[in-house]
């Protein structure tokens, strides 16, 4: 229920702070404003809301959630206001990629996405310990003083805006984010040292190639008195800077403010670079200082920016059905050696619904209740040198390419893969080259709590050449019998049965086909292939016994199998 802070709850909180215990409490999910429930209404405590992000530096694209309670508190009648005004800060609590450890459900080795304030005030939490790190000496009040007066200030709520400062008391207050978005690095900075130098809190570079320019961005917190900044550039040398010149003739000069405390606290400063020599494609560092008044330069790590984008080595094209991906799904793209998307050369997760190219609604009559997902998602990926795949490519038996989606249980939804392909140009960044297709079979369902994945090859080691002798077909199975995720299966033909034509599939008890693994004709030798436990339509077939039937020519060979789950 909503608090006034009075409640045993709340008192229990101020009694552990008063003891020397920092509380960082969520303010609830009620989709409420004005609302604040108990134990995060308790006077001295870090309330802690939830914003939703989406990944980027900056905040100002970030908004307090719909479900994130807001304030202020409930009145206690005691004419300090202060104790109303929350929540203290919020922090990403939308969409959060979590591991997924349940001992129960779970291997322990996969990922689940969660919404909640439960899910911002770990963040937060995180964020003191840095600080108690930091500066051992700190107050539990000095620690949240801290993480308010250096929160990126006034985050809008998806609930609508309020006016700040109800109470007269800080006009960086806003009931619906508190004091602002928790930012790491600039409270580490606040609790080492506030009494002197420069709090350079956030650095940046954005390449503008098409007007021929670098924009080199940097934010300071607290300035007290210094000379200025310089600014320095550099060419990247096998992944890290080179030697550093400086761009700037004359002191850049300061013109933020030594105090953070109910004014604002952040002051942003810009540097064009416009230099003709800079390089299409080329990476670069920079880097800022600031000098104090006794000359001596304080210098701040380097970033680096790539300069227009380097030439894509391949395109990834892909598409599923899902209602609620970034809730449910976690998404990765990668390549792995023999088939083992678990042990990847490359990967590469975080599709998300922002992400995505496009997508299409297509509504069933019974979209309310519809076990099937119906919101069809294209996405694409650029590969390009920097993520030094190439000899990964194109796509091989050796080096598959793989697509896995990990459903997580949220939604009682299921998904389905619709397309899976790779476009390898002849020459980087060409518009001509080879499109490499999944071979797996499509659509490839996804099922909660469970792994789905395709491939660009699906299993098969060998492909020989027509006409290779043989004297007699075989079938085998390989691996584990019975089985649950992928039965292995060896096969040979001999010439003048490959000659015939012929195919393996899979039958259940009944003799009824529940998938054709492989059909063709006038190919002999040897062969690799798998089946997932799955039928035609891509559905997980039911545990029992199956049966896979090799017909070439006048052979037929039957081996018998045990799905289990």
């Amino acid at each position: 229920d909503e608090s006034d802070g009075s409640d045993a709850g709340a008192q229990m909180i101020n009694a552990a702070i008063r003891e020397g215990l920092v509380a960082c409490i969520a303010t609830g999910n009620d989709d409420s404003t004005s609302y604040i429930s108990s134990p995060a209404a308790a006077d001295s405590c870090i309330s802690v809301g939830a914003t939703e992000h989406l990944v980027s530096l900056q905040h100002s694209d970030d908004l307090v959630s719909s479900f994130s309670n807001e304030g202020p508190r409930n009145e206690d009648l005691d004419l300090d206001h202060m104790d109303e005004m929350k929540p203290s800060v919020v922090a990403p609590g939308v969409n959060i990629l979590s591991a997924n450890g349940d001992p129960v459900t779970t291997t322990g080795q996969s990922y689940v996405t969660k919404s909640g304030t439960s899910m911002s005030t770990p963040h937060v939490s995180g964020v003191v310990a840095l600080l108690l790190q930091a500066n051992p000496n700190l107050t539990p009040m000095q620690v949240r003083d801290i993480l308010q007066n250096t929160a990126t200030h006034n985050i809008l709520s998806s609930k609508g805006d309020r006016p700040n400062d109800p109470y007269g008391l800080d006009p960086n207050y806003d009931p619906g984010c508190g004091w602002g978005e928790v930012d790491a690095y600039a409270a580490a900075l606040e609790a080492m040292n506030s009494t002197s130098g420069v709090q350079v809190v956030q650095i940046g570079a954005t390449a503008r190639p098409l007007d021929g320019a670098i924009d080199f961005v940097w934010q300071t917190q607290r300035e007290f008195a210094f000379s200025g900044f310089n600014v320095y550039r550099a060419e990247d040398v096998a992944g890290a800077p080179g030697a550093f010149v400086q761009q700037n003739g004359s002191l850049i000069a300061g013109v933020g403010s030594s105090v953070i405390e109910g004014v604002p606290n952040r002051t942003v400063y810009t540097y064009e670079d416009t230099d003709a020599a800079l390089q299409l494609g080329t990476r670069y560092w920079y880097q800022v200082e600031w000098v104090d008044n006794g000359s001596t330069a304080h210098p701040e790590p380097p970033v680096p920016v790539t300069y227009g984008e380097l030439p894509a080595v391949a395109v990834v094209n892909f598409s599923y059905y899902h209602n609620t991906p970034d809730n449910d799904l976690v998404t990765a793209l990668g390549v792995s050696f023999g088939h083992d998307e678990s042990n990847p050369e490359f990967q590469t997760i975080g599709f998300s619904e922002a992400t995505a190219d496009s997508s299409v609604v297509v509504e069933p009559a019974n979209a309310a209740t519809a076990i099937n997902g119906y919101i069809e998602w294209f996405h694409s990926y650029t590969l390009t040198a920097a993520d030094g795949v190439g000899g990964n490519l194109p796509p091989s038996h050796t080096w598959p390419w793989f697509l896995k989606l990990d459903e997580g249980g949220f939604v009682n939804r299921q998904g389905r893969v619709t397309s899976f392909e790779m476009f390898v140009p002849d020459v980087p960044g060409g518009t001509t080259g080879t499109t490499y297709v999944t071979d797996s079979v499509l659509p490839e369902v996804t099922v909660e709590t469970q792994t789905s994945v395709v491939w660009i090859p699906e299993i098969a080691v060998s492909s020989p050449e027509v006409g290779v002798s043989r004297s007699a077909s075989t079938l085998q199975l390989t691996g584990a019998n019975p089985f649950s995720n992928h039965l292995g299966i060896r096969f040979s033909l001999a010439a003048d049965e490959a000659a015939d034509g012929g195919e393996l599939a899979v039958y259940d008890l009944n003799g009824r086909l529940v998938r054709r693994i492989w059909e063709g004709r006038g190919r002999s030798g040897d062969f690799v292939a798998s089946w997932n436990g799955r039928d035609t339509q891509g559905s997980v077939a039911a545990p029992g016994v199956y049966f896979v039937r090799l017909r070439a020519g006048s052979f037929t060979s039957t081996a018998k199998a045990t799905l289990i789950r």
